[in-house]
This record gives C-alpha cells, sequence and structure tokens, in this order.
C-alpha cells in the first residue's frame, strides 16, 4: 500500500531576499537543510491548502496575513519515496516586512536571492527554485515529477491547465 502525505512550502521575498529557514541540527528528517518554511497538511486542511501554508507561515515565522503582500501558488511537486507518494504545494509571495519571529523548526534567514544556491538545499527544492528564477515573471502554476536515479535527480514541469471551457 502506498500512502500519501500531502505538504505546502512558502518561499517569501522582501526586495532582492528570501526568507528561508535552515533546520535544526537536531531534527530528524533532513538535519542542516535550508528550504522555505512549511510542513505537513493536517487533515482537516485538505479542502484548503492556502490556510495550511497560513498557518505554517505564521508557526515558523510569526508572520500574519496582514505581513503578506502576497501569496500564489505556483508549483505541485509529486515524489514518490519508497511506499509514501509526497505532494508538496509550493507558494511564493512577498512580505511587507522583514522581522521574523524565532522558530522550533530551525534558524530563519533573510538571504539575498543571488545567493540561495550556495545553500545546502533537498534536490526537489534546488530543482524547483532554479525552474522558478528562469520563469519567475509567469502567472502559471508547474506541476513537477521527480524522477531519475539516486544520484541523478531530475524534474519534468508542465503547466497546469483546465482545458475544459464551461
Amino acid at each position: 500500500m502506498i500512502s500519501l502525505r500531502l505538504m505546502t512550502t512558502a518561499y517569501l521575498f522582501h526586495g532582492d531576499s528570501v526568507l528561508l529557514i535552515e533546520r535544526s541540527s537536531q531534527k530528524s528528517f533532513i538535519p542542516g537543510v535550508w528550504s522555505g518554511t512549511g510542513g505537513h497538511v493536517e487533515h482537516n486542511e485538505y479542502k484548503d491548502l492556502e490556510s495550511a501554508c497560513l498557518r505554517e507561515i505564521e508557526e515558523e515565522t510569526g508572520l500574519l496575513t496582514n505581513n503578506l503582500e502576497s501569496l500564489n501558488l505556483k508549483y505541485i511537486l509529486l515524489r514518490q519515496r519508497k511506499r509514501e507518494l509526497r505532494q508538496q504545494f509550493i507558494y511564493f509571495g512577498t512580505t511587507n516586512t522583514m522581522q521574523v519571529e524565532a522558530s522550533d523548526e530551525g534558524a530563519l534567514h533573510w538571504i539575498p536571492c543571488k545567493r540561495i544556491f550556495s545553500r545546502k538545499m533537498t534536490d526537489s527544492n534546488r530543482l524547483m527554485l532554479e525552474h522558478f528564477f528562469n520563469n519567475e515573471k509567469t502567472d502559471d502554476i508547474f506541476v513537477g515529477t521527480m524522477y531519475g536515479e539516486e544520484r541523478e535527480p531530475k524534474a519534468h514541469w508542465t503547466i497546469l491547465s483546465d482545458w475544459e471551457k464551461y
């Protein structure tokens, strides 16, 4: 049996910097890795993924909805890990402040966008961010599937669209 894990992640920008979290070295899952803020979607949030993302932003940064100037779903990333299908909903937004609170999840840092790839991150996030910075002017939502060998991860991107004209 394959289980399902839904997650949200937010990459928040202020000027030419992006807010990243360096996961605590004490974490059992990907310690010391840099990412956007986010986490698991609770069962009662399955029908409102944006609310799940906003909850995670508030829990990990202290930023409230009125601190966000925009928040848009940009990526849906699919990956299978052993007997688990992982579906990650990735939002990008802007903030009106750089003031954040400390997080139990790790250390929060505003990183200049041009230095983001010098940080240790998962292959899926690195590939998605590379794609984002090459396509950031579009309003499209992209779906990415992860594939490849363990040492050669790749992502296939396609635009999500509604082909029905009702």
